[in-house]
This record gives C-alpha cells, sequence and structure tokens, in this order.
C-alpha cells in the first residue's frame, strides 16, 4: 500500500511536467 502523501507527490510532478511542454 503506498501512502496518499506520495501520491499527491508524484501527480503534482505530473502537472509541473506538463505545464513546462
Amino acid at each position: 500500500m503506498f501512502q496518499p502523501l506520495n501520491g499527491i507527490f508524484v501527480l503534482q510532478s505530473f502537472c509541473s511536467l506538463l505545464i513546462q511542454i
């Protein structure tokens, strides 16, 4: 089971990457 905090961090990182493109 992965922690929800980790999921949020990954989601934010993914969003940042999309915005950078």
